[in-house]
């Protein structure tokens, strides 16, 4: 018979384990037996066992139980404390549940470093490309006073053009604008230039009965502008202008004249011819009669005056007007003091 408790083997009869005291069946029964009950449990009728000197060349007693003093005499009616339960052995690692934790610790390191690689861009996004700060573009700045000309496409003439008095507030334009015979149209203006460097403005002339001209073009250059016109009564042209100090816009004089002459000592009219080979601006020079050099020059409000010689080696001053229609016409004194008139038109 083995003990319930420590697996000891018992001898027979005996009454409780001679290793951990515990009760066996036979010492139960007789304690049951006694009416008494456990408390007038009587020593067996065999002697008590001689004690048993504990096995010690196993080590420590199973389960963790404490030696027993074998010179300590038993005290059958104390409860031996209950043995600790074994301890688990040691299992061997599953390598299967080992293996899907390892990828999930390196999927959670591998997310935190693209998470925190992200975080951290974002940040050096944030504080690397500050928004900045838009600076408008300037308007452009015009000059004061402006020397150019026009080319009418519908009647192929040309004139000289200035614009003078310009005021400007900001992107807001005003002046005035006076163009050389043979083209009219001149007076006052209002207009706007933008920052691409765009210019209009629109012309209120009282000439031809009153016409409205209106102006677009560009400013490519600081002092430079060109661009197209119209006008309200259907003409249409180009334009250029540069910036000048103090511009007068002289007339244009055409290539080709033909008139008379009257000389006033003795009555009699004769027929002249202009020539005009160059021109730069209030300067012009050509021929008289086709055989004789002329010079002259423009003064204020469409006047001339050019000098010819005479076939005798007499000077002649002519003095007069480039008139609306285009014709030239005014007085003429020679040296040796004969005076008369002149009218030529363009032919």
């Amino acid at each position: 018979m083995q003990c319930s408790s420590c697996g000891t083997q018992l001898p027979g009869g005996a009454a409780y384990c001679p290793v951990c005291a515990t009760l066996t069946p036979y010492g139960i029964s007789q304690s049951k037996a006694t009416p008494d009950g456990p408390t007038s449990v009587s020593s067996p009728s065999y002697p008590p066992p001689p004690p048993i000197t504990p096995i010690t060349d196993y080590g420590s007693p199973p389960y963790g139980v404490p030696p027993q003093n074998p010179y300590e005499p038993h005290n059958p009616y104390t409860a031996p404390s209950a043995p600790p339960p074994p301890a688990n052995p040691r299992r061997k690692p599953n390598n299967k549940v080992l293996l899907i934790a390892s990828i999930v610790a390196a999927l959670v390191i591998v997310i935190g470093g693209v998470i925190g690689l992200a975080i951290v861009h974002n940040a050096n996004q944030v504080t690397a490309t500050p928004t900045p700060t838009a600076t408008p573009v300037p308007y452009p700045a015009l000059s004061s006073a402006y020397s150019g000309s026009v080319h009418n496409t519908t009647y192929n003439q040309n004139a000289n053009m200035v614009l003078t008095s310009i005021v400007q507030n900001a992107d807001k334009i005003n002046g005035n604008v006076r163009f050389g015979l043979p083209l009219v149209g001149s007076g006052s203006f209002t207009g706007t230039v933008s920052r691409t460097n765009t210019i209009q403005f629109v012309v209120s002339s009282g000439d031809m009965g009153g016409v409205t001209l209106t102006f677009n073009g560009s400013i490519p250059a600081p002092g430079s502008m060109n661009g197209t016109y119209t006008i309200s009564n259907g003409q249409r042209g180009t334009w250029k202008a540069a910036s000048a100090t103090s511009p007068v816009a002289y007339p244009l004089l055409y290539a080709n004249y033909k008139g008379n002459l009257h000389n006033n000592s003795t009555n009699k009219d004769a027929t002249i011819s202009l020539a005009i080979v160059t021109q730069d601006q209030q300067s012009f020079t050509g021929l008289y009669d086709n055989a004789i050099s002329l010079n002259g020059t423009f003064g204020d409000k469409n006047s001339l005056q050019f000098t010819v010689t005479d076939n005798n080696g007499v000077p002649i001053v002519f003095k007069g007007t480039d008139n609306v229609d285009g014709s030239l016409s005014g007085t003429y004194l020679a040296n040796n003091g004969v005076t008369g008139t002149w009218k030529v038109l363009p032919g």
